[in-house]
């Protein structure tokens, strides 16, 4: 299946949970709202609050600023019900439909399968389908609005350190494109061999008496112990690529913060030598 009609069909699926997205959606764009306002508020306390030591102007922003906090979080507390819920009944859905494909599948297509290997291959479908909804993409999501709402701040606030932060961005998409591709690739290898386990393990658990018979437990064991790697080392490989992703993102990230520093001190130079002659 390509990937324009793998996203229909995914669209499809989460057509009739368009209300419950609706409101997600809207949760995350106030979100990057906030994210815009926060930094020019942080901004404004700094420079009409303690430089022109304005006591009531800091005392009213940082309200406000406070405001603005406890505001995010009844708005992520109430997206985190909705993708709550959109998870449940979007899980109970897939589970709905797999068993009745199941129901109504021909005899023939089952010949070659096991139970084990079809209630494995199952389980793995539908998590891999349902983790559309887990709360990791949302973040990433969210993140991502805030990103655009921190980088329209940041434009307020400074232009120049706005053109740096694009200049970032580039280099983040290559890299962690790389390392996305390369974990999809992992992922494949590890539905693969679970798959072969799975089929193995169906066709050894039908297969207990004539095991017990020829006397091949040890072989047996051999084998599972074997499989076990494969799937173990796969699982290892895809949570580094993560732990690689993450670390990636952080160093990118504490550069970028350093950067916009050592960019801010002609400007804090500036003001505290206008403050010094206005003494």
């Amino acid at each position: 299946m390509s990937d324009k009609k793998c996203i229909k069909e995914m669209i499809k699926l989460f057509y009739p949970y368009k209300k419950k997205l609706l409101c997600i959606l809207l949760c995350m764009i106030a979100s990057s709202i906030i994210s815009i306002v926060n930094p020019i508020i942080s901004q404004k306390i700094v420079d009409l609050g303690f430089i022109q030591e304005d006591v009531n102007m800091v005392v009213t922003l940082s309200v406000f600023l406070l405001g603005l906090y406890g505001l995010n979080i009844i708005i992520d507390i109430l997206k985190e019900k909705n993708r709550l819920k959109l998870s449940a009944d979007f899980t109970e859905k897939l589970n709905k439909d797999f068993f009745g494909h199941i129901i109504n599948i021909k005899a023939d297509v089952m010949e070659n399968k096991n139970s084990a290997e079809i209630l494995t291959q199952a389980e793995t479908d539908v998590s891999a389908i349902a983790s559309l909804t887990d709360e990791r993409i949302f973040y990433v999501f969210t993140k991502l609005l805030s990103m655009v709402g921190g980088f329209i701040g940041l434009c307020v606030i400074s232009k120049e350190l706005a053109v740096m932060v694009l200049f970032f961005i580039p280099i983040k998409a290559v890299l962690i494109s790389k390392l996305s591709r390369k974990r999809r690739e992992k992922y494949n290898n590890y539905l693969d061999i679970n798959g072969k386990y799975s089929f193995w393990l169906g066709e050894t658990i039908a297969g207990l008496s004539e095991i017990r018979n020829f006397g091949i437990k040890k072989e047996k064991e051999k084998e599972l112990l074997q499989f076990q790697k494969k799937i173990n080392k796969t699982d290892y490989e895809m949570s580094m690529l993560s732990e690689y992703n993450g670390c990636v993102d952080t160093l990118l990230l504490n550069v970028l913060q350093v950067l916009i520093y050592i960019l801010g001190i002609p400007d804090l130079t500036e003001t505290l030598r206008d403050r010094a002659l206005s003494y």
